[in-house]
């Protein structure tokens, strides 16, 4: 059997005359073991952030949290367990953290009134949160604009337009609906939608021949809001 050391911190108050025939009489069945292969820990790993983008949506649209560490996670990875202080606002139960950041799904319902809440993170003993609002989709995302790309052109040639919301698109898309007052003179497809995140999209316009100047109008109508655009259309 090996021989066994007790090694310790130099100090002059110790007196080896004492010391050293007390340490004689030990022996391993003297001792407990509390831990084997104990190693010095490294730097701790904990939540060094978390945030949402974009932090306020209206409610049933969709956003994406990131998880920010402050090192890189364990090989094995770092669970970290997320939380929302609002029913109206849902997360994972927890994501793993592969690298130094992660990102995690986060799904709303429908409010009637502005809801601020927080969503938290948290890992080796520290938790992060951040504000994540959801307001409703009745006074969030109204339809802001409707304008051409040229107000006046010749019967027969073409030009464009474009409807601005006041905020976002949400996940499915914003179907904005159209109409002219003069379905033979002006024609505009039936709606166009405006993609998940964007807040405008444009729309093909064109015209028929026409032996006099008329003014026919565009509309175009989303989130109880209409706007109306007149398009002169010449005969030369």
């Amino acid at each position: 059997m090996a021989a066994m050391y007790i090694t310790g911190t130099f100090d002059t108050r110790w007196n080896n005359d004492i010391l050293n025939p007390a340490f004689a009489l030990l022996s391993a069945s003297d001792f407990e073991v509390v831990k084997l292969g104990w190693q010095p820990s490294a730097t701790a790993v904990a939540v060094s952030a978390v945030s949402a983008n974009p932090s306020s949506v209206v409610g049933g649209d969709d956003a994406s949290g990131t998880v920010t560490l402050t090192a890189q996670a364990p090989a094995t990875g770092a669970k970290v367990s997320l939380s929302s202080a609002s029913g109206s606002v849902t997360v994972p139960a927890s994501v793993t953290v592969g690298a130094s950041a992660a990102t995690f799904a986060i799904a709303t319902s429908a409010v009637t009134m502005q809801t601020s809440t927080t969503i938290s993170a948290s890992y080796g003993d520290v938790t992060k949160s951040t504000t994540f609002t959801v307001v409703p989709a009745a006074v969030a995302r109204k339809l802001a604009q409707l304008s051409l790309a040229s107000t006046s052109i010749v019967g027969g040639t073409s030009t464009s337009g474009t409807v601005t919301l006041t905020s976002p698109a949400g996940s499915g898309g914003a179907k904005v609906t159209l109409a002219t007052s003069s379905t033979k003179l002006v024609g505009v497809p039936a709606s166009v939608t405006i993609e998940a995140g964007a807040t405008s999209a444009s729309f093909p316009v064109t015209t028929s021949k026409t032996i006099r100047s008329r003014a026919p109008t565009i509309s175009a109508s989303y989130g109880g809001v209409t706007k109306v655009a007149t398009l002169i259309v010449r005969n030369r």
